[in-house]
């Protein structure tokens, strides 16, 4: 029970939803652009351990676990963002309009269910920066 309500709290952070992209490449592929969502997560990844906040909580069983300095490095940039970004750049890319548009629901979607301001401790000028990144890496 605890690993269920540990997964179901780790979807709040689009970094799951975009390894789960990368883990099922063999049929995402088709219809996401995960290219370009996992370019996005590695930059707002960059962003939020680098510029600010520079920590993640996560929050299991009401305890929050707060990670910073070289654990987050490790655990989440270099994990969770790097390795995913260099295992994708090694597929061949194909623009395609369609799944850029795919993906751009798929990240609303997760906007909408989702209160990023709670989860990434983030400001309002950092959200219009991310989102500025979101258009600048999805519409380019």
């Amino acid at each position: 029970m605890i690993y269920l309500i540990l997964m179901f709290n780790l979807l709040k952070f689009y970094t799951v939803w975009n390894i789960i992209l990368v883990l099922f490449k063999n049929l995402t592929i088709y219809y996401f652009d995960i290219h370009l969502s996992t370019l996005f997560v590695f930059l707002c990844g960059f962003y939020l351990s680098f510029i600010y906040p520079k920590y993640y909580i996560f929050i299991l069983n009401n305890k929050k676990i707060k990670i910073t300095g070289w654990l987050r490095f490790i655990i989440v940039d270099i994990i969770f963002h790097t390795i995913p970004l260099i295992y994708i750049i090694n597929i061949k890319y194909e623009y395609n309009k369609q799944k850029i548009l795919n993906q751009l629901i798929l990240f609303f979607i997760y906007l909408f269910f989702n209160n990023i301001f709670h989860i990434y401790n983030i400001r309002l000028i950092d959200y219009y920066r991310l989102i500025l990144f979101l258009v600048i890496v999805f519409l380019n």
